[in-house]
């Protein structure tokens, strides 16, 4: 491999972590609201992502005390990656004191989940 081309693929490679870092938000206890699992969160996830075609317009989601709001317009497989580093990332496993929320940038098109809420669409 030539010198550049190391250079260019060092360069590339120094970014993904940043391409496919989610922010993550909302530390502590839910209080008074039901928190969503990881399981109910990933099950939130396959009705949205494998189950129907909603994934295709801009929409919001509820269900256990989770929200997925996602942008229409991506692929059926960004709407799965998206939604998988949210939780990954953001959603440890176990309840109690974690991050509740994170977003997800593709595009400037933001995924968003939230583990502790009790809104409605």
């Amino acid at each position: 491999m030539q010198l550049p081309q190391l250079s260019v693929l060092l360069s590339l490679s120094a970014l993904m972590p940043a391409i496919l870092a989610a922010e993550c938000g909302s530390t502590g206890l839910c209080g008074l609201v039901k928190a969503a699992t990881r399981n109910q969160l990933y099950a939130a996830r396959q009705h949205v992502c494998g189950d129907t075609d909603l994934w295709k317009k801009d929409g919001c989601y509820t269900a256990n005390g989770g929200l997925l709001r996602w942008p229409g317009g991506n692929s059926q497989q960004i709407c799965w990656d998206a939604f998988e580093n949210i939780l990954n990332q953001c959603h440890p496993e176990g309840a109690g004191l974690h991050y509740h929320s994170g977003t997800w940038n593709w595009n400037g098109r933001l995924y968003f989940v939230h583990g502790c809420s009790n809104a409605s669409c």
